[in-house]
């Protein structure tokens, strides 16, 4: 199942905006999302702390967790489309409740300021701010992810029912500090690695890069303990047969068969566009 990627469908900007969030609910998609949370502890739907990347009215060191809500409440969000004010996770909530059906992913993100350097600490911290204002019918729902092993552990400890998926990088060897804890680098998605988390976190998913999906052991393993692949696709505007895009998605779609009992799903900014390429594949397998 195609969930829409960066809490928006690329063709409905600007992203990260209730308009947005809403088009992909009314299109029967789940959506991935992003969090950080302001200097006094509200939650934003943005997909990175620093400012800047998502608004013509920031400056470039400004932070969402160094400004206050009422700072932010004077921006708007989307550098395409018609901009929007930025959406307090509160809101988006509430929007969510008017989809039962529906189930969405949450990335708990860093306090980075500036990049690479280890977050400071925050009093309550982001997971457990998280959990207090979420309603308990809702958690049921949601999906919650980080890159940060030990941000997912905490979920885990703060409420053992919650769902929680470990993010995963691509194949680099040497990525930059980023969180302290269980974990302080991104990880690559392999056997080793899941085990390690698997040994102290429950997990019910692994989020991966699609062009990593290639290691039958790990697959087993995921299959084998029960964990959903979710894996975010790209390059997918246009995908044609001969597109890496293309061949993604064939690879996603080829995996599903080879192990039926496997759960996958896409994350994408072009659900509309990838739901159409399956549709197809099936059909030209069937």
């Amino acid at each position: 199942m195609p969930y829409a990627k960066g809490s928006a469908l690329k063709d409905l900007p600007p992203e990260n905006t209730y308009t947005s969030i809403k088009s992909a609910f009314d299109k029967g998609y789940g959506v991935e999302l992003d969090v950080c949370m302001t200097k006094d502890n509200i939650l934003i739907v943005t997909q990175t702390n620093h400012l800047s990347v998502h608004t013509r009215e920031a400056a470039e060191n400004d932070y969402v967790s160094t400004r206050l809500l009422s700072d932010i409440e004077k921006m708007n969000t989307g550098m395409g489309g018609k901009p929007e004010p930025f959406l307090t996770y509160a809101r988006f909530l509430d929007l969510l409740k008017n989809y039962p059906e529906l189930t969405v992913n949450v990335e708990i993100k860093g306090t980075i300021e500036p990049r690479n350097a280890l977050p400071p600490q925050t009093n309550p911290t982001i997971a457990e701010q998280l959990t207090k204002v979420t309603p308990d019918d809702l958690k049921k729902r949601i999906i919650w992810s980080s890159f940060s092993t030990a941000t997912i552990a905490e979920f885990k400890k703060l409420n053992p029912e919650l769902r929680v998926a470990q993010l995963f990088c691509e194949t680099k060897d040497n990525e930059p500090i980023i969180f302290a804890g269980l974990s302080d680098r991104y990880l690559q998605f392999n056997l080793n690695n899941v085990r390690e988390i698997l040994r102290h976190t429950p997990l019910e998913a692994v989020h991966v890069e699609i062009s990593t999906l290639f290691d039958n052991e790990v697959l087993q393993f995921c299959l084998d303990n029960h964990i959903h692949i979710r894996t975010w696709a790209l390059l997918e505007r246009n995908p044609k047969k001969d597109d890496v895009a293309y061949q993604n998605i064939v690879r996603v779609s080829t995996l599903a068969e080879k192990y039926p009992d496997l759960h996958f799903d896409i994350i994408t900014d072009y659900a509309s566009i990838v739901t159409g390429l399956l549709q197809g594949i099936k059909k030209k397998c069937g």
